[in-house]
């Protein structure tokens, strides 16, 4: 984990880090569970600050485990979830690890030579007078 601000905020804070942008997504979900819209910087808000921040604490570890991509794509994925605490999260970081991890061996795969076919060999004139000629 790094804390490179290599993401784009969707709320108006330029780039961002991969936990706060773990967070922003999290008071998206909470905000849609409850019909409401997020405003610009909504962080500076009293009433999401307090969850923002929260949710900025609850990524750090995800993100000391898993890859950022692989949070960041299970937890998009779901949005019944709103929350980085999820119980239920863990298990779809997994689930969506090893989808990358599969991904990754099918695209390196070397392809495999059958053993029965054998390498060509060399061609070797004969030693007759015709063989000599060609």
């Amino acid at each position: 984990m790094t804390n490179i601000k290599r993401y784009p905020s969707r709320y108006g804070g330029g780039n961002i880090t991969a936990a706060q942008f773990l967070a922003e997504l999290a008071c998206e979900h909470d905000a849609l569970r409850k019909n409401q819209k997020l405003p610009n910087k909504f962080w500076n808000h009293t009433r999401w600050k307090r969850n923002f921040l929260s949710q900025v604490q609850a990524a750090y570890p995800l993100l000391k485990i898993y890859n950022a991509e692989v949070v960041i794509n299970a937890f998009s994925n779901n949005p019944q979830l709103y929350s980085l605490r999820s119980i239920k999260l863990d298990a779809l970081c997994d689930q969506e690890q090893r989808k990358i991890d599969n991904m990754k061996e099918n695209l390196q795969a070397p392809t495999a030579v059958d053993e029965g076919s054998s390498i060509r060999k060399p061609f070797k004139r004969n030693k007759s007078t015709l063989g000599k000629l060609k």
